[in-house]
């Protein structure tokens, strides 16, 4: 029966973004505290309560992006490739737009629906300071919600988002527009070199983006062969050259 279908939702976002406090928000008494397995991180869980849908929702450590440096972040981009949540509401310190939006860049190359919960936008409000929504969801391509979590505001109408989106079943809209042209010509090489006689293993765009970082974990889950790696390496190095002059 759908009607018994529970989701899974993650909630992600920078430390100090308020992700407590509208956790809090969302789950009220529905929720349980244990340890992440093998670490001491905390880890919450809870129901998200006035929604039709059945939702679960995990806190996710609060990290600054998805490079698997820290333990904090190793558990939350572990959740988000390994469990595939239905859904991510990825919360922001609109009054610290830049930080936090590198966190969202790499949220965007990965294929799950998300939802941006720009939080303190009273503060922003307070400094004489505004942001344009629609822009930002125009150039991102996934909802974007205003809310002050510690003072509750915006609350129902992340909740109709999350329950319009589940329920219609969007499509995981990607907006690639991060990178220069250069770069973008770079990732398909990369596919290209990676993907061949790979097909059991297929990168997606979050693995080709980290394997152009050289990120140590990818690399090593893509288990390549010497020559893949050396093409990799030259396809790097050609538009590191060039993305150089370019400055």
């Amino acid at each position: 029966d759908k009607g018994l279908k529970i989701f899974k939702a993650a909630l992600i976002g920078n430390p100090n973004s308020g992700k407590t406090t509208l956790f809090n928000n969302l789950t009220g008494d529905y929720q349980y505290v244990g340890n992440w397995p093998g670490v001491t991180v905390g880890r919450k869980e809870g129901r998200i309560k006035n929604i039709d849908e059945m939702i679960d929702l995990v806190d996710l450590p609060g990290v600054y992006s998805l490079s698997p440096y820290s333990p904090e972040e190793v558990i939350t981009r572990n959740y988000i490739l390994d469990e595939s949540p239905d859904i991510i509401i990825n919360i922001i310190d609109a009054t610290n737009l830049e930080r936090n939006l590198y966190l969202t860049t790499q949220l965007l190359e990965l294929d799950c629906r998300i939802i941006l919960a720009l939080n303190m936008t009273d503060l922003l409000l307070y400094k004489g300071k505004k942001i344009d929504y629609n822009m930002l969801e125009n150039e991102f391509g996934v909802p974007v919600i205003p809310v002050s979590a510690g003072k509750n505001h915006g609350i129902d109408e992340l909740l109709g988002k999350l329950s319009f989106v589940l329920k219609n079943n969007g499509t995981a809209s990607r907006a690639y527009n991060f990178y220069s042209a250069e770069v973008e010509k770079a990732l398909g090489e990369i596919d290209k070199t990676v993907n061949t006689g790979n097909e059991h293993i297929r990168h997606d765009r979050f693995k080709l983006v980290k394997i152009f970082e050289d990120d140590i974990l990818v690399m090593y889950e893509s288990n390549l062969n010497k020559d893949q790696i050396n093409k990799v390496v030259k396809i790097r190095d050609s538009a590191s050259k060039i993305c150089d002059k370019d400055k």
